[in-house]
């Protein structure tokens, strides 16, 4: 029996099922001409047909068992054999996109293929007649490899333009961000809608915005005329065609719109799908934005035992995978590198050209290697493949496409906001990057610029956790931005601008800690300390002492609450070192009078006294000679609300370490300075820690007296971080009295509040009150959750119990082991790590719901 080629109709041959397997050639029976046999059968699915059945015959085709064709692909032989007998009836689009590139078919039978994977829409027949004609595409390229990660974009951008009301469809986004290869996909699914008539018009090389029309009609083989102008002979071919154009590059031809808009309403049956990295801006357009591919969030990965299994669900992971693989055969996804991999997609924002570029350096370095060199993205990420068009062979080219499109205002504005380090608000650039003295740079102007950088996917729009816009540059960018900054003259200018408006947002912040808006201002610094961290290091290296300890003072409760510990402790210890010794000496008896004195005195005064708490938190013991030097300088310059909390913090340690008649004595000092300065806030601490001292040696009435004095003055000027440590004191106080029923809701309501702030010494220290009350009512796993949820949260925190609870917890973990086996307690320690605030938060609510002994 003779084969002949057929390039318009899918036939496929059945091999004889004796051949040997190593000896059958990696090719698939689905496009390729194989040599038939007589009797071989053969099938001609231009018929209706399903997914499961072309699979099968594609298969069987290519002489493959089902064990070989799930080796091949890395999909198992039950997905294989669930698609094949139909139980799968729509897989997922990359599964689909993979046997495709695996069974090796023509450009027509893979659009026959993918066609048949694709789920129908509401009201359309489940099964179409599948042909050859309607799948025949004119000038799309067929992409070198599968595209990944796209499944969902490209479902959404098809079901827009299959709507009627949508007649021209705009793929935006950043460089690298994968908008051609999205759309030459979404064009491909929509082949069949069209009959076939779908165009491809690449535009990358037009800069001529006279020259789009004509691209245009090359692409669709017309010609220009004597009789008519290329244009005239467009408008004839497209007046009462069906078809889809895909238009790609036009960014740097927007002002040839119009003439797409004459098109659009001039031929009715038109679609029109653009890729580009501004909007177009025209009445007919929908803009689509084609955002980075998915992430692993390091954080939640970080309890699994098995990394590698989480991180390869996202589809920035799969796409390294995918391209590591092509240039290094060996390479595997495993435990050991999975971490480092999911590092550097997320180091990369999930920008498919970037991960494409980092994963070809795999074959010359590890993934942990790689991830050290990407501290300089753009010289690593070089090098791409010859294929690739020049602007896309490295990441800084394709970013240069982007930057020369700017204008010389636009430009100047990129580079300045290249500053900000983690994002920033319209205000703050506005404040940065504005200079009253050149009227193109008002605080207007700057609106309208960033306007202009979002539209081009140079900057992105989010919003903030209170509705408001806040903005950004992916990393790769941000780099690119960040050197141009350096090659201009107006850095340091620029450096002083940004970390003055830090200075004046932290300062105003710091008024905000002890009040109402607690939570916000602690959210609001949480977003912005990547901008706070990078003034403070400015700071540090020009040597700026005062305005850097003002600043560092400035975190002191944000420090405290968030758990940051160790890093306030760093930056007070490095500011301090720097600040000039001011002490009045015998020749200036009088020294500290003047303003300049004291106020530095002053400055120092909060530094120590900051310093030493944070140490103190700590358990650093070192602290406590910072401490009375402050108390000593704060008593020189007469600041008697700052003299009063230093005394606090004294008395404090003091009862921490045993000696509660010192600690009672200083406190009651401590208070009576904030009554005399009528300082509410400061008058409601002192309560608040001599409650503590009538707790710890069981006058339960005085410990209560103390307490609702306390709370009540903190509800009065809003702090909710100390109602939660107070609602926590009542649960203890409750629980003391014998009414477990009170404390479950007094701990649980401090836990509640603390998380709400994010503040970690609420919400452990409510764990821990959780734990021991579990405890006493035998509920022993449970209990060692909490600690253990508790504990992982104080290392993270660098802030070990305070010496008065060590005695508690100590008790509550030798009953819990006591009551536990080994194996047991260690078991429920390490299901505790791996579990979520939240779900603990709902174990510990289900559970000490019914905690009755």
């Amino acid at each position: 029996m003779m084969c002949t080629p057929h390039s318009s109709v899918l036939k496929l041959s059945v091999r004889s099922a004796t051949m040997p397997s190593e000896k059958r050639p990696l090719v698939g029976g689905a496009g390729k001409w194989a040599a038939c046999r007589q009797g071989d059968a053969t099938m001609d699915v231009t018929q209706p047909t399903t997914f499961g059945a072309l699979l099968r015959r594609s298969r069987i085709a290519a002489g493959w068992t089902q064990a070989e064709l799930a080796e091949r692909t890395n999909v198992s032989v039950r997905g294989i054999s669930d698609m094949e007998r139909g139980v799968t009836r729509w897989p997922h689009r990359d599964t689909v996109a993979l046997l495709a590139e695996t069974l090796q078919f023509s450009e027509t039978d893979r659009a026959l293929f993918i066609a048949a994977a694709r789920r129908p829409l509401a009201g359309e027949r489940s099964t179409r007649p599948l042909s050859a004609t309607s799948a025949s595409l004119r000038n799309l390229p067929i992409p070198p490899t599968p595209i990944i990660g796209r499944a969902r974009e490209e479902a959404a951008a098809v079901h827009l333009l299959r709507s009627q009301d949508v007649r021209m469809l705009t793929l935006t986004g950043a460089p690298g961000v994968g908008k051609t290869r999205l759309a030459l996909q979404v064009a491909r699914a929509l082949s069949p809608d069209f009959a076939g008539d779908v165009a491809f018009v690449a535009l990358a090389g037009v800069r001529d915005v006279g020259q789009v029309i004509p691209a245009i009609a090359h692409a669709l083989g017309l010609r220009e005329t004597n009789a008519r102008s290329t244009g005239e002979a467009l408008l004839a071919s497209l007046r009462s065609r069906a078809i889809l154009l895909a238009l790609d590059n036009f960014e740097q031809v927007l002002g040839a719109a119009p003439a797409l808009a004459e098109l659009l309403a001039t031929c009715p049956r038109l679609k029109l799908l653009v890729t580009s990295r501004a909007p177009l801006r025209l009445r007919a357009e929908y803009e689509f934005a084609v955002t980075p591919l998915a992430v692993p969030d390091l954080a939640q990965t970080a309890p699994l035992e098995d990394v590698s299994q989480r991180v390869s669900e996202f589809a920035a992971v799969a796409l390294f995978t995918q391209r590591a693989r092509a240039v290094s055969p060996a390479f595997t996804l495993a435990a050991a590198n999975a971490r480092a991999i999911a590092t550097i997609c997320a180091r990369l924002d999930g920008l498919p050209l970037a991960i494409e570029l980092a994963a070809a350096r795999i074959k010359y370095f590890s993934p942990s290697a790689l991830l050290e060199r990407l501290d300089r993205r753009l010289p690593t990420l070089a090098g791409g493949a010859h294929d690739l068009p020049e602007r896309q062979r490295t990441l800084e080219r394709a970013i240069d496409w982007s930057h020369d499109l700017l204008d010389e205002r636009e430009r100047r504005l990129f580079q300045r906001l290249a500053v900000f380090l983690g994002g920033w608000t319209l205000v703050a650039a506005e404040s940065v990057c504005a200079t009253e003295s050149d009227p193109r740079e008002s605080r207007a102007e700057i609106m309208v610029g960033l306007i202009s950088l979002v539209d081009k996917s140079l900057v992105v729009r989010e919003e903030d956790g209170e509705g408001e816009a806040r903005f950004r540059m992916l990393e790769t960018i941000h780099e690119y931005a960040l050197e141009r900054l350096a090659d201009s003259d107006e850095e340091e200018a620029i450096r002083e601008r940004h970390f003055d408006y830090c200075l004046g947002f932290t300062e105003a912040a710091m008024e905000e800690l002890r009040g109402p808006a607690q939570a916000t201002w602690l959210d609001r610094l949480e977003r912005d300390y990547d901008n706070v961290r990078a003034a403070l290091a400015w700071a540090l290296a020009r040597g700026e002492a005062e305005r850097g300890l003002r600043m560092t003072f400035s975190l002191f409760y944000f420090f405290r609450k968030r758990g940051r510990l160790r890093e306030g402790q760093r930056w007070m210890q490095a500011f301090l070192a720097l600040l000039p010794d001011v002490a009045p000496s015998a020749s200036e008896p009088d020294a500290t009078s003047s303003v300049t004195a004291r106020a530095s005195l002053a400055l120092r005064a909060k530094g120590l006294f900051a310093l030493a708490a944070l140490r103190l938190w700590q358990s650093d013991q070192g602290g406590v000679a910072q401490l009375e030097e402050g108390i000593a300088l704060s008593r020189q310059v007469g600041d008697i609300v700052m003299t009063a909390d230093a005394l606090h913090a004294q008395g404090m340690v003091a009862f921490e370490l045993g000696d509660q008649a010192r600690g009672e004595a200083l406190l009651e000092e401590g208070l009576a300075l904030s009554r005399v300065a009528g300082h509410p806030w400061s008058v409601a601490q002192a309560l608040w820690t001599l409650g503590e001292i009538a707790y710890a040696r069981d006058d339960f009435a005085q410990a209560e007296r103390l307490n609702a004095e306390s709370l009540a003055l903190f509800r009065q000027v809003g702090d909710v971080s100390y109602i939660a440590m107070l609602t926590l004191r009542e649960g203890y106080l409750a629980q003391a009295r014998g009414d477990l029923a009170r404390a479950v809701v007094s701990y649980r309501e401090a836990l509640t509040l603390g998380r709400s702030l994010g503040e970690t010494r609420a919400i452990v220290e409510s764990l821990e009150a959780l734990a021991k009350l579990l405890c006493d009512c035998q509920r022993y796993e449970q209990a060692v959750y909490s600690l253990s949820v508790a504990a992982h949260l104080r290392e993270v925190a660098a802030e070990p119990p305070r010496p008065s609870l060590q005695p508690i917890l100590s008790g509550v973990i030798a009953t819990l082991r006591a009551n536990l086996s080994a194996d047991g307690f260690v078991a429920a320690w390490a299901k505790g790590q791996a579990m979520s605030l939240d779900q603990i938060s709902e174990d510990i609510a289900r559970d000490s719901a019914n905690a009755t002994p």
